[in-house]
């Protein structure tokens, strides 16, 4: 079945990689397309350059600092909005905000206050706390209340119920508010990047790319990011699957 799955994946690779590169074929025209090769060459040409790899890090390093306190921050507050129905009807109104207003209109007003340097980090952290605001106290919600009232009549120490009742029925959202989160925080705040023009960062190099009409370098940065997003995707979902192991967190498969 693995030696299936993976020949499928192939074979669908294939079918869309060739495509693309009869895209290109028929444009005939590297400045409105080139196909995978010439990505791959000018991938080949980042790939020794220090500056390539300098860039990557302090674009993970801001939006990865905005991802984690997004998601811790967002995740305490939609306890407390659980435990605190004033929490909730108080905070309603910025989280409705948040996932409202254009992420240009946060861009901008940040680039104002905060200058160009820290926008990524902010509008990473901005895009991630209703994320996992919402998934939380919906997961939170939506938990057996007889689960809930067990372990009050039972008085269970505020550690056990945690381990024992509420990250059991978190898991689900858990897992899937952060592959939600990075996916939309390294979007948002790689555009950020973009207007704002911070040196050294992905934002940065898209923009250079598409103003000198390098076409094959826009598509590779491209393809570095949905690399990078991939796998900082699966890194945060193994990690939170070792951490339900290590704690002893009895879960559905």
């Amino acid at each position: 079945m693995k030696k299936k799955k993976i020949f499928q994946i192939i074979i669908v690779c294939l079918f869309w990689l060739l495509v693309w590169q009869g895209i290109s074929i028929w444009m005939n025209n590297n400045i409105l397309m080139v196909g995978p090769i010439e990505t791959l060459q000018c991938l080949a040409w980042l790939l020794p350059q220090k500056a390539f790899w300098q860039t990557i890090l302090q674009s993970l390093l801001r939006i990865g600092a905005g991802l984690l306190v997004g998601a811790l921050l967002g995740s305490l507050s939609a306890s407390i909005s659980y435990k605190w129905n004033w929490h909730r009807i108080l905070f309603h109104p910025l989280i409705t905000a948040m996932k409202a207003v254009p992420v240009a209109s946060f861009v901008i007003i940040l680039l104002i206050w905060f200058g160009s340097e820290n926008v990524a980090m902010l509008i990473s952290f901005l895009v991630v706390y209703p994320i996992l605001y919402i998934n939380v106290l919906t997961g939170l919600d939506t938990m057996d209340p007889s689960l809930i009232e067990m372990a009050r009549v039972f008085r269970m120490r505020i550690g056990t119920r945690i381990r024992t009742v509420y990250l059991p029925g978190l898991r689900a959202v858990l897992l899937s508010g952060f592959s939600l989160a990075v996916g939309m925080g390294i979007k948002s705040g790689v555009a950020a990047e973009v207007i704002g023009q911070a040196k050294l960062t992905m934002g940065n190099s898209l923009y250079r790319a598409k103003i000198n009409l390098e076409t094959g370098d826009l598509i590779a940065w491209t393809f570095v990011i949905v690399i990078l997003s991939w796998l900082l995707e699966k890194g945060i979902r193994l990690i939170i699957k070792l951490i339900y192991k290590q704690m002893g967190v009895i879960s559905k498969k």
